[in-house]
């Protein structure tokens, strides 16, 4: 990851590769992008999320300080996963026009763009709109959608939004709102009340099949063990020279182009070392030797 600049220094920019290539297709990812008063400023996902404003979102109320992500959307989404879309959108493009082309993807402007919802509104509405956590429908303004404890001090998701499945929940808990307070909060207490009379398995095996949006919520050593990540094969083994290793599958199925799996692990330090001086750069025997006597390899 380079800064702005750094690859016209070695000679591998993109006005460089077009010379070779016109028909190149050259992403450059950057924390802010080429242009703005940012676009030499050193960065991490941290900092790109609370550029873009993600960052405030990492809290429970409003009244709490941000806390750090559990995630790193900048990184991930941002940078890697709409820089794929961005090629294939420039290869589909390459195919009409027979032009190559440049893609400033700036980490910053893709986690921007995952607040449709909560800057949406509060550029409609101004001031009066400006979100609150705790109030907005997906971040516990709803009583049925929230994270509950329960009695063995672990956790279910209760991802009950529409009214067709909120009232099923209700229906299986014995709530009767009618006999309740109408606000929000004394819902939860009472769904939080509720939920930490049984153990999760216990609620989980309970509401599966009842149409309720009620899973449990795994810490990541469960994962591996659902069965419905077992069903989509998301994780598989590889074998390798120091034998069996277990990786993430990849999670896109398709009906005809499977890629093919994993034929081993990722490449040890250095491990090709020896092949790219002497093969592809015609490093003589003494001076490879040499570098391995100082541990530059």
């Amino acid at each position: 990851q380079f800064r702005p600049g750094v690859v016209e220094k070695l000679g591998i920019d993109y006005e460089s590769m077009k010379n070779v290539n016109p028909k190149i297709i050259y992403c450059s990812i950057t924390g802010y992008g080429e242009n703005g008063p940012y676009k030499f400023y050193p960065g991490h996902d941290l900092n790109y999320i609370s550029v873009a404003g993600i960052g405030s979102l990492n809290r429970k109320s409003s009244s709490d300080d941000p806390i750090l992500p559990g995630l790193q959307l900048a990184d991930i989404v941002g940078g890697g996963l709409y820089s794929v879309i961005a090629i294939l959108m420039a290869i589909i493009a390459r195919e009409k026009t027979s032009k190559g082309q440049f893609i400033d993807m700036s980490m910053t402007d893709g986690a921007f763009s995952l607040l449709a919802m909560p800057l949406g509104q509060y550029l409609a509405g101004g001031e009066e709109w400006k979100p609150v956590i705790e109030e907005m429908t997906l971040t516990g303004g709803t009583p049925s959608y929230q994270i509950f404890k329960t009695k063995d001090d672990k956790f279910v998701a209760a991802g009950a939004l529409e009214p067709k499945f909120h009232n099923k929940l209700y229906k299986e808990l014995d709530l009767d709102r009618s006999k309740m307070q109408k606000d929000n909060q004394s819902i939860k207490d009472k769904l939080a009340e509720i939920f930490r009379t049984k153990n999760r398995d216990e609620w989980a095996k309970k509401l599966k099949d009842k149409d309720v949006c009620i899973t449990p919520l795994y810490e990541i050593d469960e994962v591996p063990n659902d069965p419905q990540i077992k069903a989509r094969n998301l994780i598989i083994e590889v074998k390798t020279g120091d034998g069996t290793v277990k990786q993430l599958g990849f999670p896109i199925k398709f009906s005809e182009t499977n890629p093919d799996p994993p034929k081993g692990a990722a490449m040890k330090v250095g491990e090709h070392s020896k092949e790219i001086l002497k093969d592809l750069l015609k490093y003589p025997d003494d001076k490879i030797k040499n570098l391995k006597k100082k541990n530059v390899i």
